[in-house]
């Protein structure tokens, strides 16, 4: 997570869709310190897996985005696995962490 002009802030989480799938990388940028992330997630053995996303939170507002330019990009979904959040891996209570 680092700072951006205005308050906002970003942070890159990796995310495994199905572990037969590719593994792409996703950018969050929140628009200032109040937006919440809007996720859920379950802890599985260093990774975490999401279990909710929440309408007003910024992942959503990030989804609703990528989905609006309708580029073939991937953005985060039920049942994602996320393996690294911001150069964290490995630890899933670390990455939980990194998102506050």
């Amino acid at each position: 997570k680092s700072s951006e002009p205005g308050g906002g802030e970003t942070g890159d989480v990796q995310i495994e869709q199905d572990p037969m799938s590719r593994v792409f990388e996703v950018s969050i940028t929140k628009t200032g310190p109040e937006e919440k992330l809007g996720l859920d997630v379950r802890h599985d053995d260093g990774m975490l897996e999401v279990a909710a996303i929440f309408a007003d939170g910024a992942i959503a507002r990030v989804n609703r985005q990528t989905l609006a330019r309708n580029a073939g990009e991937d953005f985060l979904q039920l049942g994602d696995i996320i393996l690294r959040v911001n150069g964290i891996e490995g630890d899933d209570n670390a990455m939980v962490a990194e998102c506050k």
